[in-house]
């Protein structure tokens, strides 16, 4: 931005979130006032905060405008701005895939068509994700026996307590 006037202004810049002003400071804001003398050149640097919406994964656009107004006169400038995020994300022609009953030494197989719907080119790796079953260990009678009478001992002594 450079004041081509021959007489110094006071320059506000107004944007949204989730655009911002970086300072010279290296503060960031959505607001600031400078004063320009005449010819003065200033960089202005707006950032784009890619995470401002990150919740959903979704790739969008997003537009808003730098808005500049002068303190010594009513003109206003605007200054379109536009911030994009990309995510690697795949579409699934089905969200569910059921197999059904499937007998003993038999295979079945199903396609799917997964989609690429980003710009991004991207490389995935599949797995199951297995879940480990509890195991039982066998049990013999004494020991269905010896947890018997132990929880039949507990039981006694609870009453006993209680009875007290």
């Amino acid at each position: 931005m450079i004041n081509v006037s021959t007489l110094p202004l006071t320059v506000k810049l107004m944007l949204n979130y989730p655009f911002l002003l970086c300072l010279d400071n290296g503060d960031e804001t959505e607001e600031t006032t400078v004063y320009l003398q005449s010819n003065e050149a200033l960089k202005v640097r707006v950032q784009f905060d890619p995470s401002y919406k990150e919740e959903d994964w979704i790739c969008r656009s997003h537009t808003s405008q730098l808005t500049v107004t002068y303190k010594e006169h009513p003109h206003i400038d605007y200054v379109n701005l536009m911030g994009e995020v990309v995510f690697p994300n795949l579409k699934f022609e089905d969200k569910d895939i059921d197999f059904g009953c499937i007998l003993n030494d038999t295979e079945m197989s199903k396609y799917v068509t997964v989609t690429n719907t980003s710009r991004l080119t991207v490389n995935y790796e599949w797995y199951f994700n297995i879940r480990k079953q509890p195991k039982f260990l066998p049990v013999t009678e004494a020991e269905v026996d010896n947890a018997i009478v132990d929880n039949l001992a507990v039981d006694s002594n609870i009453q006993a307590e209680t009875a007290k």
